[in-house]
């Protein structure tokens, strides 16, 4: 896996444990409000994706987003 997407992978476990809400932006532009149903996880491509509710297969993490950003402690 490439050094960003091992990165992202790991971030994204750090800061949003399963069942997080997120936004997700579709291929055609529109966009999914669900929740996480996996940890991040690289796919076979290398890329970093996630499984969210409501959706089939997996998303790139670059078009997912928390329903709410994270408050820094």
């Amino acid at each position: 896996m490439a050094q960003r997407a091992k990165d992202a992978v790991f971030n994204w476990n750090r800061d949003y444990p399963e069942g997080t809400a997120v936004v997700v932006r579709k291929d055609d532009g529109s966009f999914h409000h669900g929740t996480t149903r996996s940890p991040a996880i690289e796919a076979y491509s290398g890329d970093a994706v996630i499984f969210v509710t409501g959706l089939s297969g997996y998303y790139l993490l670059d078009r997912v987003s928390p329903a709410t950003p994270k408050v820094p402690a």
